[in-house]
């Protein structure tokens, strides 16, 4: 597991332990300010149900399960030394990493679980307005990746030529670049649906998607190819046989797409014609 995925999935809690710790060793006041840091960290999910009240769900007992996660993950950020006790003492970075890998794939339930069962009942105006923000969370967190894929890339810039490291952050800028793409239909969706720049942006947005589809799967072929020539030169091998599904299925939805706002939009001259 690369060193970039480590830090992205222990992120922000591995962070949020460490300072907790330095709270906690100072002593006094700075230790009864990261007790309550840490109670009010793990116990936060109950505010959810608190605020909401009469209103609650059955996914909220995600929550409770949440809060039984930060409980038992957060002390073990704070007291790393406990770590080593286990039957199988793992490294600090990959333990890390697991019980953060824990709490996001809660915290991703519990969020997609919501946000589905508000698609069910919203407009197509709040639906383009959810899809909005998510994908600008999305070109958010692609952004990130690409920070820290650079950071890796300097990390390990002796073990193989940079180049090659930095090929990793390809797919990452392409994906967002796709996502921006995106983001330009769905504010043009929200103004007319079948309007000529709707159809025109979501033909580019198909294009686009094949472009990195293209350069993703290119990119890894150029690697594995440049990592055959200069095997004796490398301190590590990385072998990558990829086959980008979501991209596929982005490309084909944004073509589809476009031959339904295409048809839709002959529809809709077609009526005007009569009228």
């Amino acid at each position: 597991m690369s060193d970039a995925l480590l830090i992205l999935l222990s992120f922000p809690f591995a962070q949020i332990g460490r300072g907790l710790r330095a709270l906690s060793l100072m002593g006094g006041a700075g230790n009864v300010v990261a007790w309550a840091g840490y109670l009010a960290l793990c116990f936060s999910p109950y505010a959810v149900i608190f605020v909401r009240r009469h209103k609650t769900k059955t996914e909220d007992l995600l929550l409770v399960l949440l809060n039984f996660l930060l409980l038992v993950t957060m002390y073990f950020m704070i007291n790393p030394r406990e770590w080593g006790r286990g039957p199988i003492p793992f490294p600090q970075e990959m333990l890390s990493a697991l019980m953060g890998a824990t709490l996001w794939s809660a915290l991703l339930a519990y969020g997609l679980i919501r946000v589905a069962r508000r698609f069910f009942t919203a407009e197509s105006g709040a639906l383009l307005r959810y899809l909005k923000y998510f994908l600008i969370a999305v070109s958010a967190l692609l952004g990130f990746a690409v920070g820290i894929q650079i950071v890796s890339a300097i990390r390990h810039v002796g073990s193989a030529p940079i180049v090659y490291n930095l090929f990793a952050v390809v797919p990452y800028v392409l994906n967002i670049w796709v996502v921006h793409i995106a983001i330009k239909l769905v504010n043009t969706l929200q103004v007319d649906f079948f309007s000529e720049e709707a159809l025109q942006t979501a033909q580019h947005l198909s294009r686009v998607c094949f472009v990195a589809l293209a350069v993703t799967v290119l990119s890894a072929m150029a690697v594995n190819i440049g990592q055959m020539l200069f095997s004796a030169r490398l301190a590590h091998i990385h072998i990558d046989v990829s086959f980008p599904v979501v991209s596929v299925l982005v490309m084909l939805g944004a073509l589809l797409f476009a031959r339904f706002i295409a048809q839709g939009k002959a529809v809709q001259e077609e009526n005007e014609g009569f009228i």
